[in-house]
């Protein structure tokens, strides 16, 4: 297998397309990545944004520019040598009529060949959750309409039709009497709906009613049964063909714990896709949990951005803000407390019917069914990580104790621990196979879920402690162990999963890189921006209202810092309102506490609309010119750690990820504002003047050409801590990769706050003093700074002098690259 050295991450839609990507083949080679990572490009529903709402799996979306367009951009990449890692959607597709497989079924039913191709609840009818109301007062607002087309009839909602199965007698009634009358009739309607294999209902009651597994709670995208080969070999079809063309040469797996049998579905991927081909999967690994020994070369990376986190924070910093958050926002401090409330939520909220139908499989056997309903909501509420992967032949350890320790958090709050028990023992698989696995996988499938939605999409927009680690992957409460527990990860990485992506950016990350390195800086002097923020709350009292807790402010402040542009001009400042009311008024949705997305809250989200128009309006210039001159430190000490995590990532074990336009300062807030069209050329040259030995871009570039030079170095190469000595020690970061050939060096300033020169990026002339790393004297004594063509020699680097060009050294052992 040849293994890619680096990927670009590409989003098509929305302005991006074949054509458009194949004018940018020259940057992808400027920049020296060896895969585009394309997001997925099988045909979508019309008006798709992302692409992972698929209606045909065996088609290149038309919009895209089609097979042609396809063919045309691989042949041009393939001219400069560049491959394809090819984004893939196994787990659910769009519920659209536009979809042939979904309209088949609601045409027929579970008479349709296509019915068992989606994880539908067949005991009952098909669940849609389109209406605003019930049906029968839809009639009444004369809501529907008839349609017929030779043997073929529709009814009408909201401008979409629905396919209808007509009884003879309902057929010919249809055919010889006005259709605009029969709509009109309430009796007739209900008939005429009560006889079809599908139920409309009301939208709001999706959490309840629905009848077929979605993604998440997105109820337009409904799961498909991977576990049978049939489908499998149906919707990659097209998949397989590319590959086998040398088109596609790497698969990334959407949301693969969202399949029943991850496992046996990667057995089936790999034997078709053969040993050579590179795969990864978006799976995100808490805090001690390993990738399961599946036939891959990792993850999409979102652990780096969880280790390198604690680098970036001083080890005092997640203690002070701690005491700090208890003051402002004493109800939502115990992070612990915060979690179970949000999983609470969602079990017996936002996934209550995906729970009842687990009550449905384990009956009739557990007897008194309200007390094992709550042992087993009480197990979804205390599940410590995304998913276990039981199957019929395999328990691990590990999911044993993830298992176990899911269970004694639950005895905790269970009123009949004989209920826990008959969960704890269906899930053991023991309890008669048809009935035990059938529960086993459907737990497996929706704890995911349950855990994803409360903490990523709820707690990290509720306990706003420390924005910079509210991140996938990341551990809210703080990043612990400091520099040495960065080293023991990457250790581990190496080890684990050398060749897994390593990412900083993604389409779906809460903040962009150099937003969220920002962020970090805050930790380094909680006190001076604790104190500031209250003089920003008592500066704005004018534009407060009741309804906005502390907590949100604490949270605005801490995202305006995030993405506070450089240039204050009006224009930047007017762009910067815009993203930002979107922002806040998704974060308060997501939040769940005064308002939602399936209960707006109009007049809170006004009020937080009116709150950041205030504090960006013209009239209020002074308030923004005083909180951008405070912030500027925090600023500059960001570049510093946009810099270095770029130098950390560009060297550690595993393959550098870049998502578009991240090769360049990129401060964005989460979707939809990271989705951004890709521009090239750095939108902050000139506003953030740095010398070019500091260039993110650059730093890239070069880094990028070290890794196509020498792959065998940083595919299978040592990595080695390196401990800094002497006063500052606690400012650097510093690590290498050996071989017997080679050695490259890393060397980054962290935890720069008021010590940045805000043109070179570089420490005062004295700070760093005595300063040095020690090299092992299996290095070879002479090095060269690639971005400075400096060299050094001896095993004894000194800081002061290695870092007087900039923030970061990148060496090697050779003086030509």
């Amino acid at each position: 297998m040849i293994l890619p050295s680096s990927t670009y991450r590409v989003q098509f839609r929305q302005g991006m397309d074949f054509a458009r990507a194949t004018e940018l083949v020259p940057h992808f080679v400027r920049l020296g990545v060896s895969h585009v990572y394309a997001s997925p490009l099988t045909t979508a529903a019309k008006g798709s944004t992302h692409g992972y709402d698929v209606i045909d799996f065996n088609e290149i979306d038309p919009c895209l520019g089609g097979s042609h367009g396809f063919q045309y951009f691989c042949s041009v990449l393939q001219r400069h040598n560049l491959q394809i890692l090819l984004d893939i959607v196994p787990n659910h597709m769009a519920a659209s009529l536009a979809n042939v497989w979904w309209r088949d079924v609601l045409a027929q039913g579970e008479k349709s060949a296509y019915s068992g191709y989606f994880d539908i609840d067949w005991s009952r009818r098909l669940t849609l959750p389109i209406l605003e109301h019930d049906f029968s007062r839809e009639v009444g607002k004369g809501a529907f309409s008839l349609a017929t087309d030779g043997d073929e009839a529709s009814i009408r909602y909201r401008d979409v039709c629905y396919p209808l199965t007509l009884s003879g007698a309902t057929s010919s009634l249809l055919q010889s009497t006005q259709l605009d009358t029969l709509s009109q009739s309430n009796d007739f309607m209900r008939s005429l709906h009560a006889a079809q294999p599908w139920e409309m209902i009301p939208w709001m009651e999706a959490a309840h009613r629905l009848s077929y597994r979605r993604f998440f709670e997105v109820s337009d995208l409904v799961g498909l049964r991977m576990d049978k080969r049939e489908v499998f070999e149906h919707v990659h079809r097209l998949v397989l063909e590319l590959v086998a063309s040398g088109q596609v040469s790497g698969l990334r797996i959407d949301h693969i714990d969202g399949l029943v049998d991850p496992a046996g579905y990667l057995g089936w991927l790999r034997n078709a896709v053969g040993p050579d081909v590179f795969i990864v999967v978006e799976k995100i690994l808490v805090e001690g949990e390993r990738l399961p020994a599946w036939p891959v070369q990792g993850t999409t990376g979102y652990e780096f951005i969880a280790a390198s986190s604690a680098v970036f924070l001083p080890p005092c910093g997640p203690c002070e803000l701690d005491e700090v958050y208890r003051k402002i926002a004493p109800q939502n401090s115990d992070i612990d407390t915060e979690r179970r409330a949000a999983q609470s939520q969602m079990v017996r909220k936002h996934f209550v019917g995906e729970v009842t139908r687990l009550v449905k499989i384990a009956e009739p056997g557990t007897g008194q069914a309200p007390a094992f309903r709550q042992a087993l909501e009480e197990l979804l509420i205390a599940f410590p990580r995304y998913r276990t992967y039981f199957t019929e032949n395999t328990r691990t350890q590990e999911d044993d104790a993830v298992l176990a320790q899911a269970i004694a958090v639950a005895s905790d709050h269970v009123r009949d621990a004989s209920s826990l028990s008959e969960v704890s023992h269906l899930l053991s698989a023991s309890g008669g196979p048809e009935t035990s696995m059938a529960f086993l996988n459907r737990f497996q499938q929706l704890s995911g879920p349950i855990v994803a939605k409360a903490v990523e999409d709820t707690l990290l927009y509720r306990y706003t402690r420390c924005l910079a680690v509210n991140e996938v992957g990341c551990d809210a409460h703080g990043a612990h162990g400091g520099v040495e527990e960065f080293h023991r990860r990457m250790r581990d990485r190496l080890a684990l999963q050398p060749a897994g992506l390593t990412a900083t950016s993604t389409h779906d990350t809460k903040w962009s890189e150099d937003a969220r390195a920002r962020l970090f800086t805050i930790g380094e002097d909680v006190e001076a921006w604790s104190l500031q923020f209250d003089r920003w709350v008592t500066s704005t009292t004018r534009f407060q209202t009741p309804l906005i807790a502390l907590n949100v402010q604490w949270m605005i402040f801490q995202a305006l810092l995030a993405v506070l542009p450089v240039d204050l001009s009006r224009d930047a400042i007017n762009g910067l309102q815009k993203r930002f009311t979107a922002y806040l008024i998704k974060a308060a949705r997501e939040a769940k506490v005064a308002t939602s997305w399936e209960s707006v809250n109009v007049a809170y989200e006004a009020q937080l609309s009116d709150y950041v128009s205030a504090l960006l309006a013209t009239d209020n210039a002074t308030f923004l010119r005083e909180f951008h001159d405070f912030c500027e430190p925090f600023m500059l000490a960001g570049l510093v750690n946009s810099l270095s995590v770029t130098l950390m990532k560009l060297t550690v074990p595993g393959i550098p990820d870049f998502y578009q336009g991240s090769e360049y300062l990129q401060y964005a807030l989460v979707d939809p504002d990271n989705r951004y069209p890709l521009q090239t050329g750095d939108p902050h040259t000139g506003k953030n003047p740095s010398a070019p030995a500091t260039s993110k871009f650059q730093l890239i570039v070069k880094g990028l050409r070290l890794r196509c030079k020498w792959p065998a170095l940083f595919a299978e190469g040592d990595y080695v801590p390196l401990i800094p000595v002497g006063e500052r020690k606690d400012h650097v970061v510093a690590f290498a990769r050996w071989n017997t050939d080679h050695h490259v060096i890393a060397i980054a300033s962290v935890r720069m706050l008021n010590n940045v020169e805000p043109v070179t990026l570089t420490a005062g002339k004295d700070f760093w003093g005595d300063t040095s790393v020690l090299l092992p004297k299996r290095f070879h004594p002479e090095s060269i700074d690639l971005l400075t063509d400096r060299l050094f020699a001896g095993h004894t680097l000194r800081i002061g002098s290695l870092l007087s060009n900039g923030p970061v050294a990148l060496l090697t052992s050779s003086k030509k690259t």
